[in-house]
């Protein structure tokens, strides 16, 4: 969850199958225009290719790259980024480039570079020569290529939650502005189309072959579209519309199907409302989810009439743009923005709705001057998000009848109650057995069994899984299973409806929610070498602007997959039980600061030298340091991480542990 005062959305860059930038979208969402066409996809990867309605972006839309920038996700992200180049730099010498953060959405990564690269391992038995895993596939690779290329210096990281990432990155971004850790942060979403999601929901038997036709009584399923969209977000700025809360809740049912009573979205809602102190009857227009499938769309439409009533306009934008994954958060509130400084709602295509709400059909103008907009996204894992924006008039409502909520980041402290860990050498008969059932163990990955594990370790210390918040921090996320379903892919042209649920990053974050009944907020964040670093950064910074009492922080990568990574590493996992530190703690008590940026090159394979070489290589490594000196009872500054470089400057993060006592 986000509260604050409400901050400026200054710029936006968009594209998707609709046109490159705000204005050329925005009018074609007013002709009420759809991008999704018939498509014929990845001749070239498989001897079976992918053919249906999808919203592919034309090529001429895309702008050129560096060399590092040359994958189809890459280039979605600069085409949407240059367009807000000019004000993000006038924001960092406005603001200091460590005061500018980055947070991006993105459900797949590189993963569409990666199914090429696999195609190649299989024809010649080696990668390719112009591949590279950390640079291509790996989640926060264009976020630290962009953060690099536009100098921003401070906090940078990626939300990994499915189709809610973006959505949910907005909710980190501004509680990033509102505990003082940043003044202004760069807000992005960005997927491409690709084998494993094409072919993924084609196995679920939702994909309509009609095209997308969002609560229309003769729906059939969804159409996946690519797309980016960048917002940029800061404090004390004027802007058309602005950023109030973001509610964010889990629904602790299934991976792939939404609570059939709909209580994971309507808590998001309802949870945005309270945290912007706003009644719901001043929504005038609502960007639904509305992926067009026959449980999803109906699921979704009780919802928001439980709790905004047959009062605001409502329509899904899916008809025309697709599904985008994790852009489509981004992206929606982009068009919540809009409709705000038009006073227009877009259309919702199709005919006869069945939803029960006011459906617009068509692109119309508010019959009553508008000032709030919701934009739900709802993803698999239960994850649930749902966006609060306001007109500048809202914003003054606002600011006048709720508190100011603000913070400074030397302040921003937890107590760390436990340190826990997991590695090749704990004997465990069966990790995760006091929380995942026999049948979901037998499914999952080795990095959702090390995720239980360190959490079944806290919950044995006294953590309430069932009602407080979790972050999990995973570099790279479901790696085995994405090989097992490449491998799929490449040979048939088919997918598994039960892999490709649990190769979402969040696959864990979804199982452990389901399995322990936690509703409320979990996240997936990666940061590469900085995964550890920013994972705690999300944690504390949660802690001390929420309602939680504690949190805690999981952080695993698996071994390493030989047929796409030349860098080998072993699998390591540790577990944190933080805790808000009382006015009146004792002397006992152990504080952890947030991370703090630090102009100093620390390679993330220096640990502690219980560890062996291959566990040192692990990405999230770092978090041994903590461990061993929680263990210790050792304080002081643990240098993490490698964050993007600058010239000759490496930049790492500072984790400072210090006693009371």
């Amino acid at each position: 969850m986000f509260r604050g005062p409400g901050f400026a959305i200054t710029a936006v860059g968009v594209v998707n199958c609709l046109g490159r930038g705000p204005g050329a979208v925005w009018e074609a969402l007013k002709a009420g225009a759809s991008g999704l066409r018939r498509v014929r996809l990845f001749d070239d990867v498989t001897e079976q290719p992918y053919e249906g309605i999808a919203g592919q972006v034309e090529p001429t839309l895309l702008v050129t790259g560096g060399d590092a920038m040359t994958t189809r996700q890459a280039l979605l992200a600069v085409t949407a980024a240059e367009q807000v180049r000019g004000q993000v730099l006038a924001a960092r010498e406005r603001w200091g480039r460590d005061r500018l953060g980055f947070v991006l959405g993105t459900s797949t990564g590189g993963i569409a570079a990666s199914e090429r690269a696999y195609a190649y391992y299989r024809r010649h038995g080696t990668i390719a020569p112009d591949y590279s895993f950390e640079e291509q596939h790996a989640f926060d690779a264009i976020a630290r290529q962009l953060a690099r290329d536009f100098d921003l210096h401070g906090p940078c990281y990626v939300v990994s939650t499915a189709c809610s990432s973006s959505a949910k990155a907005l909710g980190a971004a501004g509680r990033l502005i509102a505990g003082g850790v940043a003044d202004a942060v760069l807000v992005g979403g960005v997927d491409s189309l690709c084998l494993t999601t094409l072919l993924g929901f084609q196995s679920l038997g939702v994909v309509d072959p009609q095209g997308c036709r969002p609560f229309a009584r003769d729906r059939g399923g969804i159409s996946i579209g690519e797309g980016a969209a960048f917002l940029l977000i800061e404090r004390d700025a004027a802007a058309p519309a602005y950023l109030l809360s973001v509610g964010e809740t889990s629904d602790a049912h299934h991976m792939a199907h939404p609570h059939p009573e709909g209580i994971g979205a309507e808590l998001a809602m309802r949870q945005a409302l309270e945290a912007a102190g706003i009644d719901a009857r001043s929504i005038g227009y609502v960007n639904a989810h509305g992926t067009g499938t026959v449980a999803n769309d109906d699921v979704e439409a009780s919802a928001i009439a439980r709790v905004l009533g047959t009062g605001p306009l409502v329509s899904s934008t899916k008809a025309f743009t697709g599904h985008l994954l994790g852009a489509c958060g981004a992206t929606e509130a982009l068009f919540c923005a809009q409709a705000i400084e038009h006073q227009l709602a877009p259309g919702n295509g199709g005919t006869d709705p069945s939803a029960g709400l006011g459906i617009s059909l068509q692109p119309r103008a508010f019959g009553r001057r508008i000032d709030y907009a919701l934009s739900n996204s709802l993803a698999f894992g239960g994850s649930n998000a749902s966006v609060l924006l306001a007109s500048r008039d809202g914003l003054a409502r606002h600011r006048s009848s709720a508190p100011h909520v603000s913070g400074r980041a030397d302040q921003l402290r937890a107590e760390l109650v436990r340190a826990v860990s997991w590695s090749a050498e704990r004997v465990a008969r069966d990790p995760g057995a006091g929380l995942l059932s026999a049948r979901t163990r037998a499914r999952s990955s080795q990095l959702t069994l090390m995720f239980a594990d360190v959490l079944e370790q806290l919950v044995q210390d006294g953590f309430d899984a069932q009602s407080s918040p979790i972050v999990f921090g995973s570099a790279y996320g479901e790696m085995g299973t994405t090989l097992k379903l490449l491998q799929l892919e490449i040979e048939s042209g088919e997918s598994s409806p039960i892999r490709f649920q649990l190769s979402v990053h969040n696959a864990a974050a979804g199982l452990l929610s389901i399995a322990s009944g936690n509703r409320g907020f979990s996240t997936s964040i990666a940061a590469g070498p900085d995964t550890f670093a920013m994972s705690m950064l999300e944690a504390i910074v949660y802690l001390n602007h929420g309602e939680a009492r504690e949190i805690a922080v999981l952080v695993a990568d698996e071994c390493s997959v030989p047929e796409l990574s030349r860098t080998q590493h072993a699998p390591m996992a540790a577990g944190f039980r933080l805790r808000r530190l009382a006015p009146n703690a004792s002397t006992a008590t152990w504080v952890l600061h947030a991370p703090k940026r630090v102009a100093e090159a620390q390679p993330s394979a220096v640990g502690s030298s219980r560890r062996t070489p291959a566990e040192l290589n692990n990405p999230v490594s770092d978090a041994f340091k903590l461990v061993d000196a929680f263990e210790a009872k050792t304080p002081g500054v643990l240098r993490l991480g490698a964050g993007p470089a600058a010239g000759d400057l490496a930049l790492g993060w500072a984790l400072e542990l210090t006693h009371l006592g």
